[in-house]
């Protein structure tokens, strides 16, 4: 997909049991409405409203903060 990076969000570390985790996060939006997933096999868009109604995993709570 066709993305325009905005601006920087954060960097989160995290130690999961089996790796540890650097993940640098960027606010973007879509270029184009094409999206084609190649890592995960479920998603979804949701809306800041519903945050709450998503399992996140650890490292990714943190990011929540700064949207």
């Amino acid at each position: 997909a066709d993305i325009e990076i905005e601006k920087f969000l954060c960097t989160v570390e995290y130690s999961y049991e089996t790796f540890h985790l650097i993940m640098h996060c960027y606010l973007c939006s879509v270029e184009e409405d094409a999206l084609v997933y190649h890592e995960h096999s479920a998603h979804r868009w949701v809306r800041k409203e519903q945050f709450d109604s998503v399992d996140w995993l650890p490292a990714d709570i943190e990011v929540l903060s700064y949207l």
